[in-house]
């Protein structure tokens, strides 16, 4: 635990020494280069503590394998869900294609080609 104090510290101080110099020495930003980016990118690593937290939690490695063994019907499911409003799309382009042909007045086509002019529209 120590160790992650130590890594705290450390990026608190490198955090702390990069808003000193861009403000004694009227660094702007953009000039001041890769470097103060990269130290701004190593604050993420704090992150990694709560992570570390986490894993020790036997609930929250439940919940991550049921999320991670249920993925597959998951994803089964939202390609049949595509497959049937793919099915409806072309059925209301082809009603459209059908009310066209019978000569419907001009602005019920209007209409339905605003929603229903393509497959993609009709998707929507």
């Amino acid at each position: 635990d120590w160790r992650w104090n130590m890594s705290d510290f450390f990026l608190v101080l490198i955090c702390l020494v990069a808003d000193f110099v861009l403000l004694v020495f009227d660094v702007r930003e953009a000039s001041a280069g890769r470097v103060f980016r990269a130290i701004r990118i190593i604050r993420l690593t704090r992150t990694l503590r709560m992570l570390r937290t986490l894993r020790s939690t036997r609930e929250f490695q439940k919940m991550t394998f049921a999320l991670l063994s249920s993925t597959k019907t998951l994803l089964c499911s939202l390609m049949i869900l595509f497959f049937v409003m793919y099915f409806f799309a072309i059925l209301f382009v082809m009603g459209l294609v059908d009310a066209r042909a019978q000569g419907a007045d001009e602005v019920t086509i209007k209409r339905m080609d605003m929603y229903f002019g393509s497959v993609p529209k009709s998707l929507l």
